[in-house]
C-alpha cells in the first residue's frame, strides 16, 4: 500500500529501497531532510506571518488544516485521502499577498500533477516510472508539511512571544 501512502516513514515503505537500504537508515534520511526543509521555510516565513492572528474564517481553516495534516502525518501511516484537509489550508494562500504563499499554490498544482501522473502510471503498470513519481510525491510531502509546521511554529511562538510580554 505504500503507492498511496501519505506519512513520514512512506519512504521506508518503497520496495526498491527496501532491498538497498535498512529501514532505520531510511527514517533517519527523511528525518535529516525534513530539518533541511524545515530550516528553509522557517527562514522564508520569517516576515510572512508575523501579524497572523486567527480573526478570520480564512485563517482558522489554515491553522485547522494544518494542525490535521502535520499530526496526522507523523502520528499515522496515512493514504492519500488524509490530503483533503488541504483544502483547508487553499483559502487562506490565495487570499495571501505573499510571494512565498504563491510558490506554495504553484507547488500544490505540481504536487498533484506528479501524484496524478504516478496513479496514472500504476494502473498501467509503468512500475519504474510510477516508484520515481512517488519518491518525488513524497519529498513534494515532506516540503508541504514542513511548510506547514513551520507555519504552525511561528503562528503559536509568536503569539506566546507576545502573551509572555503582555504579562510582563
Amino acid at each position: 500500500m505504500y503507492k498511496y501512502s501519505f506519512s513520514f516513514s512512506s519512504l521506508s515503505l518503497v520496495p526498491q529501497f527496501q532491498n538497498y537500504f535498512n529501514q532505520k537508515i531510511l527514517l533517519i534520511f527523511t528525518v535529516i531532510l525534513f530539518l533541511i526543509f524545515y530550516y528553509i521555510n522557517f527562514a522564508q516565513l520569517k516576515k510572512v506571518l508575523l501579524n497572523f492572528t486567527p480573526d478570520s474564517f480564512e485563517k482558522r481553516l489554515f491553522l485547522i488544516g494544518s494542525l490535521i495534516l502535520v499530526s496526522t502525518f507523523f502520528i499515522f501511516k496515512n493514504i492519500y485521502y488524509r490530503e483533503i484537509f488541504i483544502v483547508l489550508i487553499i483559502p487562506y494562500i490565495i487570499r495571501s499577498n505573499e510571494n512565498y504563499h504563491k510558490f506554495l499554490i504553484n507547488f500544490l498544482i505540481l504536487k498533484y500533477i506528479i501524484f496524478i501522473l504516478a496513479i496514472y502510471f500504476s494502473f498501467f503498470s509503468f512500475k519504474y516510472q510510477n516508484d520515481i513519481l512517488l519518491i518525488i510525491k513524497f519529498f513534494l510531502d515532506l516540503f508541504l508539511i514542513s511548510f506547514l509546521l513551520s507555519a504552525l511554529m511561528k503562528i503559536f511562538f509568536f503569539k506566546i512571544n507576545i502573551k509572555v510580554a503582555i504579562n510582563n
